[in-house]
Formats: C-alpha cells, sequence, structure tokens
C-alpha cells in the first residue's frame, strides 16, 4: 500500500473511533439522566407555613390551604365509599359498534375522527356487525388496536 493509502485508513480508523466515543458518551449521559435526572424533578419540595391564620403547604407545583386538602380527602373517601353515579355507569357501559355515532367512536381508545368515519362506513357497507372481531376488517384497525376495544365495545 501506498504512505497516503495508508495515512487514510488511519485517519477513517481515528474518526470511527471518535464516532463511536461519542455515542457512548450520549449513552451514559441519557441513561444518567433518566436514573438521576427525572426523580429529582418529580420529587415535589413541600413547605408549610402560615398566613392570617390559616396553614399553608406549599409544593413545587402549587401551594394550596391545608383545610381544603383535607376536606378534599374527605370528600374524595366519600365519593370512594359511595354508590356509583349514573356518570360512572355511562362510562363504563360498552359503546354498541352497529348505533354509534362519530363522536362516540372517537371517544374510544386508537379511533380518532377518520377511523370513526371508516367504521361507520364500513357497517353501512357491508351491514351490522356480528362480532365485535369484524372490527379488525376495518382499515386502520389491527390485532393491539382491537385489543384495546374489545371491552369497550358491543354489537347488541
Amino acid at each position: 500500500m501506498t504512505a497516503k493509502k495508508e495515512a487514510f485508513l488511519k485517519r477513517e480508523k481515528i474518526k470511527h473511533i471518535r464516532q463511536i466515543f461519542c455515542m457512548i458518551l450520549m449513552i451514559i449521559a441519557g441513561l444518567y439522566y433518566i436514573t438521576y435526572g427525572r426523580a429529582e424533578q418529580e420529587a415535589p419540595v413541600r413547605i408549610e407555613f402560615e398566613t392570617e391564620s390559616i396553614r399553608y403547604e406549599e409544593t413545587s407545583a402549587r401551594s394550596v390551604p391545608v383545610e381544603q386538602n383535607e376536606e378534599e380527602i374527605r370528600r374524595e373517601e366519600a365519593e370512594t365509599h359511595a354508590e356509583p353515579s349514573s356518570s360512572n355507569a355511562k362510562k363504563n357501559a360498552k359503546i354498541n359498534i352497529n348505533t354509534a355515532t362519530r363522536d362516540e367512536l372517537t371517544s374510544l381508545p386508537g379511533i380518532g375522527p377518520a377511523t370513526a368515519e371508516r367504521i361507520i362506513q364500513y357497517r353501512e357497507a357491508n351491514g351490522m356487525f356480528m362480532e365485535t372481531a369484524e372490527l379488525q376488517n376495518v382499515k386502520r384497525i389491527g390485532e393491539k388496536t382491537y385489543l384495546k376495544l374489545k371491552d369497550l365495545v358491543t354489537v347488541g
């Protein structure tokens, strides 16, 4: 080999080694940020102080009167032990894909306006769905999307 060619190959090897070294440093920095950086950001700082005989708790996110927090806690506990309301029942009700409107379909996970329109078009072209698994015949609804939907939809 000529001297020029050997020098060129040596420069290329050094260039590759530098690139690999930089990638390793970036990976280490990313792992450090994931391990230590987020933990420091997410941990709220808690400070208590009093003003005009109202005690406050201040976190890095907001400051709220303590009495309000205690009242919210009592209300949440009462709601937890209370009977489910009709709005909760509606949230837990399955959506009938044979009669659902576009808005109802877009409320499902993974279904946007275009996919909701495709479901309606499929329903109009092929008739009512006989089983929920037929949703997979609609373009853009694959097995993963169907698995998210199967417990939320019904055919009648």
